[in-house]
């Protein structure tokens, strides 16, 4: 093989590894092109629950509570939703709502917000006039924290009575004529201020008849019974989430 030759080989092996190189470290380039620091926007639902114990849920664990139970359920119906936050503590009244608990949401926005309190309220006396007044003044905090105050879900006060230690709190039927005179008042002002209102105490009723229904205190709900309200909260929340 001639010189000439030999160089001619070399210059075009040369050439093309140096063609490969150019090629390969472009494709590189391509799949490790850097990342954009910019943090993706979370466009999930803001969910919001607030009020006293049947909310936290006392005495079943957090994901049983009905607030959770719900998000979870919305979720696996195609929502994108998170609850963000629980505002809510066992024994509190509406004024201890007020006072308390609505001082941490000046400055949040929320596409969805559930309220049930009252049954407190109830125990320890408080006129009707006093919380239904007191009721209307949360009202209008948390209204203004949402796109329209439909998104706002009252919920009742479930049937005390039902709870075997329930007895602590006075006979059945004042229990029953005390939380049901409540409920009216909720659900009056629910229409008069144009927010959504859903009823769960007829199926909380049944905690009277089925153990399981009835949390270890034996006082609260278990978490089988929130799923019951779930069952009936979720379409009408859905709807207005959709």
């Amino acid at each position: 093989m001639s010189r000439r030759t030999l160089i001619s080989i070399i210059s075009t092996i040369a050439i093309w590894g140096f063609l490969g190189a150019v090629i390969f470290l472009s494709l590189n380039r391509l799949n490790t092109a850097p990342q954009s620091d910019t943090p993706v926007a979370d466009t999930s639902l803001r969910y919001l629950a607030v009020g006293d114990s049947y909310t936290i849920g006392t005495s079943v664990e957090t994901r049983e509570n009905w607030p959770s139970q719900l998000t979870t359920k919305l979720v696996a119906g195609g929502i994108q939703i998170r609850l963000v936050d629980t505002i809510a503590q066992n024994g509190w009244t509406t004024t201890d709502l007020l006072e308390t608990g609505l001082t941490r949401i000046a400055d949040s926005k929320y596409d969805l917000i559930t309220l049930q309190i009252g049954v407190n309220d109830w125990v320890q006396k408080v006129p009707i006039s006093d919380f239904t007044r007191r009721v209307e003044e949360i009202v209008d905090k948390l209204v203004p924290q949402l796109p329209d105050s439909t998104r706002l879900v009252l919920i009742s006060i479930p049937d005390l009575s039902s709870a075997p230690a329930a007895v602590a709190f006075g006979d059945r039927l004042t229990i029953l004529k005390g939380i049901s005179s409540f409920n009216i008042a909720l659900k009056d002002l629910a229409a008069r201020r144009q927010v959504t209102f859903v009823d769960i105490y007829d199926i909380s009723q049944r905690m009277r008849n089925l153990d399981s229904y009835i949390a270890a205190d034996n006082l609260h709900p278990s978490g089988k019974m929130y799923y019951l309200w779930v069952e009936r909260i979720y379409p009408v929340v859905r709807e207005l989430v959709k």
